[in-house]
Order: C-alpha cells, then structure tokens, then sequence
C-alpha cells in the first residue's frame, strides 16, 4: 500500500545573485588604478586597444573603428553639454545678479525721487506760507493803521461805524439800513461792556470797555438811517473794536 505524505519538501533557495554595483566598483577601481598608472588618458587608451587588438577579434572586423571612434563621439557630445550646460547657468546666474542689481538701483532711484518731491512741495508750502503770513500781516498791519488813526472828532472810522469823544462823553454813530425801526436793534450798555447789533445778526459791536460808563447817563436813539448813542465815560475812554 502507498503512503502520501502530506510533508512537502522545503524548496531549495535560489542561489543569491551578485550584486552589479560591486562589480562595476571593483572594475572601476581597477581601471583607475591602470589610468594614473599610464600617466593619462591616452596612454591607457593605447593600452586597451592594444589588449583588445592582442586578446580579441575586435579588429577583424571591419567596422570596428568606426564603433570605437562613436563612442569616442558620443562621449565628447556628452562632455559639450556638460560644458554648455555650465554656461548657461553661469549666464542665468549673472542675468540674475544684474537684473536684481537694476531693480535695486530703480528702488533707490525712486525713493530718492520721492524724498525730492516731497521735500520740494513742502518747501513751496513753506514760501507760500510765509509770503501769506507775509502779506497777511501786512495787510492787517495796513488795517490797524488805518483803524488807529484818529478821526476829526477824536475817535475812530471803523469798517461798521464811527465815534467820537469829547470829555466826559463818547459819540458812537452805527450806519443801520433806512426804516430800521428800534425794536430791531439790540443795544446793551453795561458799565463795562457794550453790545450794538440787529436781532437775528451778528453783533456790530460786542465787547468790553475799556473804561467803565455812566449806564444811567447813556442814552441811544434811531435815525434815519443810522442810529447814534452817547457814553458817559471816565478820562482816557476807548470803544471796544
């Protein structure tokens, strides 16, 4: 009677494969050594084509130049783009260098231009400044000596009204439209200060005194179209401007 066994045998391993790379190494090194042996690459050229003219049939064949001289081809391609690969980054490198340089040189240049703008429109808003200060002045300065001069009567012609003085008294004659009845005007006299407008308008005159009144000896009137009023004062009296 047979007998199955359910035991299988173990498969052997396949035997390990060398590694190439090591091979490839060790031929390198080896081919290395016979380089810088030769003292150059030609020299170690001639040697391997004469071990290969001497120890193999290469030659026999007819187009064995020609492959040789290929390989030779393809390797100096390969050498020229390497070369030409190299230049171009170096190239790439220096386009780089010079348009960062540019950029930069416009940034500087701008900034510089900027700063001279504004340096140039805050100088002009200075001298503009100044000459209206200027002109204001002196302007106000015309004003004041035009204003400060005094009238015939001993007073002042201001821009709205006039006065006069003559000890103890003050004449003030405000101009006020024709018809201007007296409940459209607004005249406080207080000892020590006066306010002479018309109601819904800015005041003429609002302001203190310079010297305190008589208010129970003031007195005001309307006319036709002025409207004149008294101030009984103290010596050396002045109207508030």
């Amino acid at each position: 009677m047979a007998i199955i066994s359910d035991i299988q045998e173990e498969e052997a391993p396949p035997p390990q494969q060398q590694a190439a790379p090591a091979a490839v190494d060790v031929d390198l090194e080896v081919l290395e050594a016979v380089l810088e042996r030769k003292g150059g690459a030609l020299p170690f050229l001639h040697a391997a084509i004469d071990v290969a003219h001497r120890r193999s049939d290469l030659f026999r064949d007819p187009s064995a130049v020609g492959k040789v001289t290929a390989m030779a081809a393809a390797c100096r391609a390969q050498v020229e783009a390497e070369e030409r690969k190299a230049r171009d980054a170096k190239r790439k490198a220096a386009e780089l260098e010079k348009a960062a340089a540019a950029e930069k040189e416009r940034v500087v240049k701008a900034a510089a231009e900027k700063e001279k703008r504004e340096s140039s429109v805050v100088t002009e808003g200075r001298v503009a400044g100044s000459s209206a200060e200027k002109d204001a002045s002196t302007e106000v300065e015309k004003k004041e000596g035009k204003a400060n001069k005094p009238n015939a009567g001993n007073g002042l012609d201001m821009e709205k009204y006039s006065w006069t003085q003559q000890l103890p008294e003050v004449n003030v004659n405000v101009p006020v439209p024709e018809g201007t009845k007296s409940r459209f005007v607004v005249c406080e006299i207080k000892k020590d200060h006066l306010k002479v407008g018309l109601k819904g308008q800015p005041p003429i005159i609002d302001g203190e005194l310079h010297k305190p009144v008589k208010v129970d000896d003031c007195f005001w009137s309307i006319g036709m179209n002025h409207m004149p009023f008294t101030l009984c004062h103290a010596p050396h009296f002045r109207i508030p401007y």
